[in-house]
Order: C-alpha cells, then sequence, then structure tokens
C-alpha cells in the first residue's frame, strides 16, 4: 500500500476566506479550511441563533473571534468570547459555540494536526 502524498509546507490563498469553498453546517453555519502540511486553520462563519457541537478537537486549538459574540461551553463551564478575544481549547473535550446577540460571528481556529476527515462541528 502506497503512502498518501505529504501536503506541501505552505499554502497559499488568493483573496479572502471567501476564496476558500465553504462546507454547510445547518442553515445557519459555514466553514472553510486552510489545511497545511500539518496543521489547520478555519473560518467559521455563524448567524444568529447559530449553535454548533463538537465531541472534541484531537488537539489543542487556539479560538479567535473576529466579529460579534460567542458563548462557548466546556464542562459545564460557559466562556463569553466578544471579538478581539481568544481560548485555548484542550484536546478531546466536548465544545458547544453559541451566537450570542443578533450580530453575526466570525470564529477563527487554529489546530496543530491536520485533519483528512471534516472537523467534527454539528448543527444543535
Amino acid at each position: 500500500m502506497s503512502r498518501p502524498k505529504a501536503l506541501p509546507p505552505f499554502r497559499l490563498c488568493h483573496g479572502d476566506w471567501q476564496s476558500l469553498p465553504a462546507q454547510r453546517l445547518g442553515d445557519k453555519a459555514a466553514i472553510r479550511r486552510l489545511p497545511g502540511g500539518d496543521t489547520l486553520t478555519w473560518r467559521l462563519d455563524l448567524r444568529a441563533g447559530a449553535r454548533l457541537a463538537s465531541t472534541g478537537l484531537k488537539c489543542e486549538c487556539v479560538l479567535s473571534v473576529w466579529a460579534g459574540r460567542l458563548a462557548c461551553t466546556l464542562l459545564g463551564n460557559r466562556i463569553d468570547l466578544p471579538a478581539g478575544h481568544f481560548a485555548l481549547i484542550p484536546p478531546n473535550i466536548p465544545l458547544t459555540l453559541r451566537v450570542v446577540g443578533h450580530a453575526e460571528v466570525v470564529v477563527v481556529g487554529n489546530l496543530c494536526h491536520h485533519l483528512v476527515e471534516s472537523l467534527p462541528f454539528e448543527p444543535l
């Protein structure tokens, strides 16, 4: 069995995030992925009322809220993240993300491992 071809150590994207294909997560959320050789950066665009859940990510993840206000629940603890705030999410911990208020939310995440499958987010 042959080994899968390795991804290049860098990747360029021409234009803004909109130039990457979006994967719909229900009717209120979309995710765009920018994989690297060993890392993955992704962007979630969430409309008012959006709620997503994850069974956990395989490695630590840095969440950065670029616009709006996000509520992140980990181990029963709710963390409010307004624009400009960051959170370090531990690996293998279930979490939920919920838009707070009526403004759209933009969240960018960085993972230290490239995932072949899509990110494990499901709409609630």
